[in-house]
């Protein structure tokens, strides 16, 4: 470290949310709120099974949320709840309960499925089989809830024996009158990078702000071959100050931040990911398990 000058935020010491594993059971019904359960299905040796299923649940008009709570099976990927946007189109709109898969029997991309990925709008996720998480007092997610959302559970299954996959989501939600802020995802992402095969390849990312954001989540998103992702602040006084890292693709940190980090005008992130590609080929952004990614995910409100 440097005699003087800042190596990193000192909130990232304080963080002591850690990945623990848990037992697979049932979530308890939320007090005020919907749970939704993606019954069990079969993931056969050898593959990866990954799919949407829309619901409208049991609300009706705009929902605020305050609070989520998730509960998979081993062996899950992710699971993903997205909203639609407001301008998706009547004709496209998936029925519900349909269970819309990502890929064919070939292994193809399907590409219905795909058209209708293009109107989501990201709710909220997560690596970890269990995740219990509460926005700050006074904060919440704001989803109009026109059409209803549409979960994304993805389950890859390299053994030999087929296993089962399974999800519950509580999504907790309060009144309008309760809400102070309200909260929007932050998304920087990369798609385009390649990492050839048997090198160690780093890929930087940067995006800017116009406005002000008080961030109050982070948490990154990769694949098998990332060894490290560290998210720094960019551009001003700041620039290069390290405010999140992860070495554990598989469950990595969600961090919470209290008081939140202030973005100002002209600031942004700096994504920072490290893979390892000790396989006999290249590997691009997909979304297989054995295909790459780099994400950072987060929540943040505004004046």
């Amino acid at each position: 470290a440097p005699n003087s000058g800042v190596v990193a935020d000192s909130t990232i010491l304080q963080d002591t949310v850690r990945y623990e594993d848990f037992l697979f059971e049932p979530l308890a019904l939320p007090e005020s709120g919907v749970q939704y359960h993606i019954e069990p299905f079969e993931v056969p040796p050898d593959s990866e099974v990954e799919f949407f299923m829309r619901t409208t649940g049991d609300t009706s008009g705009p929902v605020y949320i305050s609070r989520y709570e998730l509960m998979m099976r081993p062996n899950s990927h992710h699971y993903i709840l997205y909203g639609f946007s407001n301008s998706t189109p009547a004709v496209i709109l998936p029925p519900e309960g349909l269970i819309r898969p990502i890929r064919d029997d070939n292994g193809d991309y399907i590409l219905s499925t795909f058209l209708t990925m293009q109107y989501h709008v990201f709710g909220l996720g997560t690596q970890w089989r269990r995740l219990d998480y509460s926005l700050p007092p006074g904060v919440a997610l704001y989803y109009p809830n026109v059409h209803g959302f549409d979960h994304n559970p993805h389950y890859f299954n390299y053994s030999d024996t087929t296993i089962i996959g399974e999800v519950y989501v509580n999504v907790h939600m309060v009144d309008p009158s309760e809400v102070e802020r309200i909260a929007h995802i932050l998304q920087i992402g990369d798609n385009s990078f390649y990492l050839p095969k048997g090198q160690v390849t780093t890929v930087v990312e940067e995006e800017y702000f116009d406005q002000t954001l008080y961030v109050f989540e982070l948490f990154s998103h990769a694949h098998e071959l990332n060894t490290e992702f560290a998210i720094e602040i960019a551009g001003g006084e700041r620039d290069g100050e390290l405010v999140y890292i992860s070495y554990d693709w598989q469950h990595p940190p969600v961090l919470e931040l209290d008081p939140p980090l202030v973005i100002n005008p002209g600031e942004g992130f700096r994504l920072i990911a490290t893979y390892d590609n000790w396989r006999d080929y290249g590997v691009s952004f997909g979304f297989l398990s054995t295909d790459e990614m780099m994400l950072l995910f987060g929540k943040y409100y505004t004046d």
